[in-house]
């Protein structure tokens, strides 16, 4: 299930929408992003299911902060024992 392919990952309906470049500073409860010092108000696509609420919030796709977060932060190593 993929929120960018119309589905939800939480509940599984396809009641999902979406605004490229959603979340500005000022707008919503975000406010805009900021990436543990990282990157400041780095362009977001928000996708919503409006059947159970899911909001999915992804860094757009080829932007520039992605690599920074390559380098600075821990990579998930998939799940620990008893998850």
């Amino acid at each position: 299930m993929s929120m960018r392919e119309g589905t939800c990952s939480s509940c599984g309906a396809t009641e999902v929408y979406y605004a490229l470049d959603g979340l500005k500073p000022g707008r919503g409860v975000f406010g805009g992003v900021s990436l543990r010092g990282t990157v400041m108000n780095t362009p977001t696509d928000v996708y919503i299911c409006v059947a159970c609420g899911y909001i999915a919030q992804y860094v757009q796709r080829g932007d520039s902060s992605l690599k920074t977060v390559a380098k600075k932060w821990r990579r998930v190593s998939g799940p620990k024992d008893g998850a």
